[in-house]
Parts: structure tokens; sequence; C-alpha cells
């Protein structure tokens, strides 16, 4: 029985709130054309993994979608930074837009750098957007995983 509770704890995997599915503490979160917003909130939701539309399966392209992240919350503490990590990406790097936005509405916003492998970022408000053509150049493909497409992130 205390085995079950364990396995359970660990490994349960249920639906939350729109587009997202919690794991351990995490968030996964599909990037939508408009921007899913997501509130990085100290103690709760302040790590999760951004993806695009059924990671890792084969995508449609041409795709644009976006993340809108709100760290402000912790931004005001000078020890707390945000780091973006490119977990798995099986796209172009070049394809992946940073953009330091002013506020929340995420309209005054300015190209951050270019995307890395990972990312320190410094600003309260991120967009990240992604812009796959329809083109067979768009996907990577390495011989241990030919099937995999689209992008998984991790922030923290």
């Amino acid at each position: 029985l205390i085995a079950l509770l364990v396995w359970t704890c660990l490994f349960h995997t249920g639906a939350s709130l729109e587009n997202e599915i919690s794991r351990q503490g995490s968030y996964d979160h599909y990037c939508v054309k408009d921007g899913k917003y997501i509130s990085i909130e100290p103690y709760q939701r302040s790590w999760g993994h951004l993806v695009t539309p059924g990671f890792p399966q084969s995508l449609k392209t041409p795709m644009k979608c976006s993340w809108k992240l709100d760290y402000s919350n912790f931004y005001k503490n000078e020890n707390q930074q945000l780091i973006l990590y490119a977990t798995q990406v099986y796209v172009q790097m070049s394809l992946i837009t940073l953009e330091e936005c002013t506020d929340r509405t995420f309209k005054n916003c300015s190209t951050y750098s270019k995307f890395q492998e990972w990312n320190l970022l410094e600003s309260a408000y991120i967009k990240i957007s992604v812009d796959i053509p329809n083109s067979p150049y768009s996907h990577l493909r390495v011989i241990e995983v030919h099937d995999v497409y689209g992008l998984n992130m991790t922030y923290e």
C-alpha cells in the first residue's frame, strides 16, 4: 500500500488548468497563437515546461505561437533570476525569439538576444515566440531520435 501511494505521488499526471498538465509541482504550457500567459509565482508554479502543441509528435506547419512569462513577483528580489533552458529543441534555434517587455500587456517589447541552449533573463516580462514555416528544413533530425518534432523548454 505504501509503495502504491509513493508511485501515485511521483507519477500521477492529471489535467489541470486550460492548456496545462501538472507534473510534480511543475506545469507543461502549450504555446498558443495569441500567447499563453504564465504567471510565475513564489512557492508555486515557480518552474515548468514550455512545449509546442502535441510535443513530441509531428506538428502542423506553418505554426506561429508564443508564451508570455510574467516574472514580476520574483523580479523585485535581486537574488532571483529566470533561466530558460532549451531542454529538447528539434527546430532551428533561429525560429525562436526572446523579447523583453516593459509591462504585462506584452505590447512594448524589444528583442532580448539570440536564443541559446540556456538563457539568463533579467526582465520581469518575457515573450517567447516560435515561428515555424512550412519547410522541410525547419525541423532538426538526429539519428537516435528521428521521429520527434517541435520543442520542450524548461524555465525556473
